[in-house]
């Protein structure tokens, strides 16, 4: 769907919007550098030197170590490669029992595969109280992230390209990621909330074929998304649970196949939501929503989930900054927001989230978690 051209906001705005930012941050965390010729040449001992808020930054290199971090850290990967083998069902990265009050983050790494490839590495996030934001992970032909979010509170992924995803009595976003067809379920819902934005799922491809999404309890929203059944197979397959489409997410069936099978029958409700990215210079907004409806988009600081009387949020409210109201275009819903900052320390994770004007008053939109590179 096309996007309309971006919107970009003054300097003023974006200054202040960076010096709220900053100054909300303590100052006393730290950031500690792996890499050749660093204070540390892997990444394990510097996460377990790392304290909550703390900041692990990776620089270009090869790590073969796998990853064990229970508290709210920020590992930030730039040009860093992950080249692990493992039997498939060990995590190769395990992220758990996050504390309430702390906030986990990683972002920039790609897999590069073993000397024996295997077809996956598993990413667990499991029992965490905390929001837990994985964003900008990459793979290969030859090796592949597999996800699974168990038992957490508040999980944001995004801008990954995986195997498969699988979630379990988890609130889970998974923005503007793509599943390989190789799986035979691109993503499969067991229990809890997960909310879909922007991505694309695939059943898998040959004789290990399936649903693009598989729904067995809880609760599956999908907006802006494109779900695809492998030939003869259904692109969503419910066994129970509930089923929520924005009119802009696409269903694509195997042949012979209908777009949903199973008992639950989808409801169909337009709703608001965004994509956001930084390249470290710029941030982008693309939103979708209701047609023709205006809406405001909300920045802060990331912070637990909480109800609020229009709905869910993620914001903090000592530091949510206002970014300029506007509306959905009539015909293609969407709105598009350039905001040029000044550089910005890497690993801190924000919040942007909409608000929405109905005819029924307002209503909180997707949440988005966003982390400086």
């Amino acid at each position: 769907m096309p996007l309309a051209p971006r919107r970009c906001v003054p300097l003023p705005l974006l200054l202040a919007t960076a010096s709220a930012l900053l100054a909300s941050t303590a100052l006393a965390q730290q950031t500690l550098v792996v890499g050749p010729g660093q204070p540390f040449t892997t990444i394990p001992p510097a996460i377990a030197a790392a304290q909550p808020g703390d900041t692990v930054l990776v620089l270009a290199g090869t790590y073969t170590q796998t990853l064990d971090i229970d508290k709210g850290i920020r590992l930030v990967g730039r040009g860093a490669n992950l080249q692990l083998q493992l039997f498939p069902a060990f995590p190769a990265v395990d992220v758990h029992d996050v504390p309430a009050g702390e906030t986990f983050a990683m972002s920039g790494f790609t897999l590069l595969p073993p000397p024996s490839a295997l077809s996956t590495l598993r990413l667990e996030v499991r029992n965490c109280a905390g929001p837990v934001a994985i964003r900008d992970l990459s793979s290969n032909n030859a090796q592949r992230w597999s996800i699974a979010v168990l038992g957490c509170e508040q999980v944001h992924i995004a801008s990954s390209f995986v195997y498969g995803i699988t979630s379990t009595d988890s609130m889970l976003v998974v923005e503007h990621c793509s599943t390989e067809p190789a799986a035979v379920t691109g993503m499969q819902v067991n229990s809890g909330n997960v909310v879909l934005v922007g991505s694309t799922l695939r059943g898998g491809s040959g004789p290990f074929g399936g649903a693009g999404l598989r729904l067995s309890g809880g609760t599956a929203v999908a907006t802006r998304c494109e779900i695809r059944g492998s030939p003869g197979w259904p692109a969503i397959e419910t066994v129970q649970g509930l089923l929520v489409l924005d009119p802009s997410t696409v269903l694509v069936p195997g042949t012979g196949a209908p777009s949903v099978s199973g008992p639950i029958a989808p409801a169909s409700l337009a709703f608001a939501s965004l994509v956001a990215a930084t390249d470290g210079a710029i941030l982008t907004v693309d939103s979708h929503g209701p047609a023709g409806q205006w809406f405001a988009t909300f920045l802060s600081l990331a912070a637990p989930q909480w109800n609020t009387p229009i709905g869910i949020s993620w914001l903090d409210p000592a530091t949510a900054l206002l970014l300029p109201l506007a509306s959905y275009d009539p015909v293609t819903r969407t709105h598009s927001l350039a905001v040029p900052h000044p550089p910005l320390p890497p690993g801190i994770v924000f919040t942007l989230q909409p608000v929405h004007f109905g005819p029924q008053g307002p209503t909180f939109g997707i949440p988005s978690l966003l982390t400086t590179p």
